[in-house]
């Protein structure tokens, strides 16, 4: 279920490519990238708080709706600035301002969605999450083909298509009762400032990695023709590819990590994964001017150097994703931010001295020198976290020392 999702948008490329275009394309993702980013800020790390208040105080249903009525203002606010930024991406990427408003209006019902997910896997309930996740793979994938081939070559329809098929996906998290027989009272239900507090916590590290990865795509529909970003679209679908295995290296990462492992272990236990997306990549770089061309059309020439950029930042994405995921598991989630913060830093940066003339090539090149700064910081402080927790005594050596000295 897990690489369902990624194989089946990577299926979907070509289609949408031939389909609509460059422009098309362009317009496309102009529509669909915001939405990832700014569906993250709207829930603030509430679901996270979700997770972690209900599991411990067994009050699901006080703790849900508290959270839920929570949500609404920054859910509401998110909702309303990105309706303002998008006036300038209507105008710059020609796509109908009231169109593009009543598509972002899915910010809103992604953090709904992310609350109910959050809910379920309170409850451990990983099946009905696996069949959402599935379902909205496959209604997305055939969504978007049959409003490309069949309905329209419109990027507002075809947008259109996908959204709905997240809507009717994600409606199978509210036809079950999570509550059957819920009158617990094991814990006291948090206070709302509570709750706030530790959200704002996990939001930061959430919201940094999805921007790290996403920003790019967020500000380009600003400052880029549609055909520039279709480009630029094309490019990234083929780059993120191997970046599925960086993320499932990262996530055994912080299991490993936080048992307890060395940092060395950690790595030998995901060198599979990290040694597998290495040859995807380099397979991926040396084979991108016969790919692209084939799969997405001739048009999309451009876009071979493009992918051999950001496939070269994946390399550096991947390896970062497991260093923070050790610090994580390590207990330092605020300097396990700091590595995607620093990317989302270098993109903003390169962005403003470009403004109004960030072209693909330069989009990418941004994105490549944020992958390889980021990766500098987490190994500078993977090791400086390693070096200060060599100076202290592990629990093992305490215990050891304790059991020679009364032998003694």
């Amino acid at each position: 279920m897990f690489l369902l999702g990624p194989v089946l948008g990577l299926a979907s490329g070509p289609i949408l490519a031939r389909c609509l275009g460059a422009e098309g394309r362009g317009q496309f993702a102009a529509i669909m990238a915001p939405i990832t980013i700014a569906g993250a800020i709207a829930s603030l790390g509430l679901p996270s708080a979700m997770v972690y208040f209900a599991a411990r105080s067994g009050r699901l249903r006080e703790v849900y709706v508290r959270i839920c009525l929570l949500c609404v203002g920054p859910a509401l606010l998110t909702y309303i600035v990105m309706a303002l930024y998008a006036v300038v991406v209507s105008r710059n990427q020609e796509i109908n301002y009231t169109a593009l408003v009543v598509a972002w209006s899915a910010i809103v019902v992604s953090a709904i969605v992310q609350l109910r997910r959050a809910l379920w896997q309170a409850e451990s309930a990983w099946k009905i999450l696996d069949i959402e996740r599935g379902l909205f793979a496959v209604l997305r994938f055939a969504a978007v083909v049959v409003a490309a081939l069949l309905v329209s070559n419109s990027a507002i329809v075809v947008a259109g298509a996908a959204l709905i098929a997240f809507v009717v996906s994600s409606s199978i998290l509210f036809v079950r009762n999570p509550f059957p027989g819920r009158n617990s009272t094991a814990g006291e239900v948090p206070s709302s400032r509570k709750i706030f507090r530790y959200g704002a916590v996990a939001a930061v590290g959430t919201i940094m990695t999805i921007a790290g990865s996403r920003l790019d795509q967020l500000l380009m529909p600003a400052t880029t023709s549609p055909r520039e970003l279709g480009f630029y679209a094309v490019a990234v679908t083929v780059a993120e590819v191997p970046l599925v295995l960086g993320t499932l290296a990262a996530r055994n990462a912080l299991t490993l990590a936080s048992q307890g492992e060395s940092t060395r272990a950690v790595l030998t236990c995901v060198r599979v994964y990290l040694g597998a997306c290495f040859l995807l990549t380099g397979a991926l770089i040396a084979s991108v001017p016969i790919v692209i061309p084939l799969l997405f059309g001739s048009n999309f020439q451009p876009s071979v150097v493009l992918a051999g950029i950001l496939l070269t930042g994946t390399l550096c994405t991947s390896l970062s994703l497991v260093l923070a995921a050790i610090l994580q598991g390590r207990g330092r989630p605020g300097l396990g931010s700091l590595i995607p913060l620093v990317n989302v830093a270098v993109v903003l940066v390169g962005f403003i001295l470009y403004w109004g003339n960030v072209t693909g090539y330069r989009a990418s090149t941004i994105s490549l020198i944020g992958a390889i700064l980021s990766l500098v910081v987490a190994l500078c402080l993977v090791i400086y976290v390693g070096r200060l927790e060599s100076r202290v005594p592990s629990e093992h050596n305490v215990k050891q020392a304790i059991v020679r000295s009364a032998a003694g």
